[in-house]
């Protein structure tokens, strides 16, 4: 997507208008109608992509401090949120 459109103010940015962002609203239905064409019923938003995002990413492995970046945390406080997501015995240690 970044090399064949090149936006140039916004990753995603909104199609009747390329110098504001892909609004909310938009991306929500994008999900929903892609998570019904799927044929996903398990119910969670689109929420849910960034909370699985960093489960994902504890369980692999990735530290704390680069999990707070990635998800643009100001405090490593917040990140710990996501840490009761993770399964038990499925974030490494050293």
């Amino acid at each position: 997507y970044w090399r064949i459109c090149k936006p140039r103010n916004w990753l995603f940015p909104r199609a009747t208008d390329a110098a504001q962002p892909f609004d909310v609203s938009s991306a929500q239905r994008g999900y929903y109608r892609a998570r019904d064409r799927a044929g996903i019923t398990k119910t969670g938003g689109i929420h849910t992509l960034r909370h699985a995002f960093a489960t994902h990413l504890l369980e692999a492995g990735v530290d704390l401090a680069t999990l707070a970046k990635l998800l643009g945390h100001g405090h490593l406080s917040t990140t710990q949120r996501y840490l009761h997501l993770a399964r038990p015995g499925s974030i490494p240690h050293d």
